[in-house]
């Protein structure tokens, strides 16, 4: 059985993703933080195979967290989902080791395919195809 962590400062947006993520996947185990030290502290007690990450959360940021987390836990997967600009931030996360970065302005089902998609093996950065054709990234 698959696990994963949510981290995401607002309860409200923790919840609706977590609501999806029971549908979709299942009797998954869902964790949730709402700051980085919580979610380091987590990642350490419960190893999740899947962490949610935003960038925008207190006490260590999500840069901070993503880095820290791969270099802990190597084979854990890490998808960033974030309000945040991406043409400044998803190089970023793909060089700190994340197998994914998708806009929270995305559609629940978009998030949830790209969650299905990061958790088989597989990267998901559209936004940074769309860059990278623009000569951009």
């Amino acid at each position: 059985m698959a696990s994963i962590l949510i981290v995401d400062d607002h309860p409200a947006f923790r919840l609706v993703i977590k609501t999806h993520l029971l549908q979709l996947l299942g009797t998954q185990e869902v964790f949730e933080a709402d700051n980085g030290q919580s979610a380091m502290e987590m990642a350490r007690q419960f190893a999740p195979d899947l962490t949610i990450l935003d960038l925008d959360i207190p006490r260590i940021n999500g840069l901070d967290v993503l880095a820290r987390m791969k270099t802990a836990h190597p084979s854990m997967r890490i998808l960033i989902l974030s309000s945040h600009d991406a043409s400044t931030f998803v190089s970023r996360a793909m060089r700190a080791g994340a197998q994914g970065f998708v806009s929270k302005s995305q559609d629940v089902k978009e998030i949830m395919r790209s969650v299905e998609a990061v958790m088989s093996g597989y990267s998901v950065f559209p936004i940074a195809m769309k860059f990278m054709q623009e000569g951009l990234l």
